[in-house]
């Protein structure tokens, strides 16, 4: 089971903000994270949008934006897959669900998540 709703959040960031706002150059990135606290060095996939250097961070009720070489450097973050708003629109049709969708990134990860 993975935590969090960490894709969903930022696709519909996304969304939104091209619905309300008309941005179109906003990029959807999914990375690999070095976790804290709980999750203290373990690699796992995690989903942001990216807009002229700033990270958007909606996941969990948070609401974070901040600069992005900052998010980088704290979440230890290296290897990252950008989607486009076209590309994002079509992968999220093609397979029925808001992301992961790169399996060499998602191969990555540390952690072993319980199933359901």
């Amino acid at each position: 089971m993975r935590l969090g709703n960490c894709y969903e959040s930022a696709v519909n960031h996304m969304v939104d903000s091209k619905q309300e706002f008309g941005i179109k150059t906003m990029t959807l990135v999914h990375g690999i994270v070095t976790g804290q606290h709980d999750l203290e060095g373990a690699k796992f996939l995690h989903a942001w949008c990216e807009l002229d250097g700033l990270v958007f961070d909606l996941s969990n009720n948070q609401n974070i934006s901040m600069d992005k070489d900052l998010y980088y450097s704290i979440g230890k973050i290296v290897d990252t897959v950008r989607y486009s708003f076209d590309d994002m629109c079509v992968l999220c049709i093609e397979s029925n669900h808001y992301g992961h969708w790169d399996e060499d990134l998602a191969s990555k990860e540390t952690i072993t998540w319980k199933k359901d």
